[in-house]
C-alpha cells in the first residue's frame, strides 16, 4: 500500500515538473502562454485529481466488502 503511493507520487512530481518546464520554455518563447497553460491544465488537474481520489475510494470500498 505504502509502496503504491510512493510511486504514485514520485509519478506525480515528475509529471510536474516536467511541464512546469515546458511552461516555462513556452513563457519565453510566447509571451502569455502561461496563463492559457495554466488555465487548460488546472482543469485537466483537478479532473485527474478527482479521479485518482475517486478509484482509490472505490478500491479501497470494494476491499472492505
Amino acid at each position: 500500500m505504502f509502496h503504491d503511493v510512493y510511486r504514485t507520487a514520485r509519478v506525480l512530481f515528475f509529471n510536474l515538473f516536467f511541464w512546469y518546464l515546458v511552461a516555462s520554455l513556452g513563457e519565453f518563447f510566447v509571451p502569455g502562454f502561461v496563463t492559457l497553460y495554466v488555465s487548460l491544465w488546472s482543469w485537466l488537474w483537478l479532473v485527474v485529481f478527482f479521479g485518482i481520489m475517486y478509484l482509490c475510494l472505490m478500491r479501497y470500498r470494494l476491499k472492505r466488502v
